[in-house]
């Protein structure tokens, strides 16, 4: 069974509430927020390093990994 924090399920209601208002489609918001998350990573880690980060559509679960 997965665990799943309430950070997590957090990221997913904003990103509908923000495409509710925006009238907009949720998976571009949650695009967005990976994309986001990404330049953040690598502004933390190093900009040579090519991050990528991608957000579990289910379970708001964020993996970070190198992208390829």
């Amino acid at each position: 069974m997965a665990y799943t924090s309430a950070n997590q399920l957090e990221l997913l209601q904003t990103a509908e509430a923000v495409a509710r208002e925006k009238n907009i489609e949720p998976g571009l918001v949650v695009e967005a927020m990976e994309e986001s998350l990404a330049r953040a990573a690598k502004s933390r880690y190093g900009a040579e390093m090519d991050i990528r980060v991608s957000i579990d559509r289910q379970t708001g679960d964020p993996a970070l990994g190198p992208r390829g």
